[in-house]
């Protein structure tokens, strides 16, 4: 037998077979996904900074988890305005643990912040809910 590593998430076929010295051979096929997780999610989100059109938020990059490697962060933010409910989504990548938030007055935004290995295709479970409240000017 022999051993290797294998790559997280992938799906590899196994043939197995017995070589007999007279015909037939007997081979079998199996296919298996190697152990498949997500990446840890980002800890520590904060702001670093607010102004009356902007929000900074900073966070600490998650630990390395199952050898997936975060290619980039996912932020989630739900918007809630007196007319308004929506939810949008940024894309910051993995060298940025920052993000600024253009914001309006009299306005909740609500976010969460996932670590995405986009090579695996999975991102880690949400970081803690950070809510900003933009007062009106």
């Amino acid at each position: 037998y022999h051993f290797f590593a294998l790559q997280p998430c992938e799906t590899y076929i196994y043939n197995v077979c017995a070589i007999y010295s007279t015909p037939p051979s007997h081979c079998s096929s199996i296919r298996q996904q190697a152990f498949c997780s997500m990446p840890n999610a980002p800890q520590n989100v904060r702001i670093t900074g607010h102004t009356a059109e902007s929000t900074k938020v900073e966070w600490d990059a998650p630990l390395e988890a199952f050898g997936l490697r975060v290619s980039e962060y996912l932020l989630i933010v739900q918007i809630i305005s007196s007319s308004l409910v929506q939810t949008v989504n940024y894309t910051v990548p993995s060298t940025s643990k920052t993000f600024t938030l253009s914001t309006n007055p009299c306005t909740i935004y609500l976010v969460r912040v996932h670590a995405v290995d986009q090579r695996h295709k999975v991102k880690s479970d949400s970081s803690r809910t950070l809510t900003i409240m933009s007062n009106a000017n």
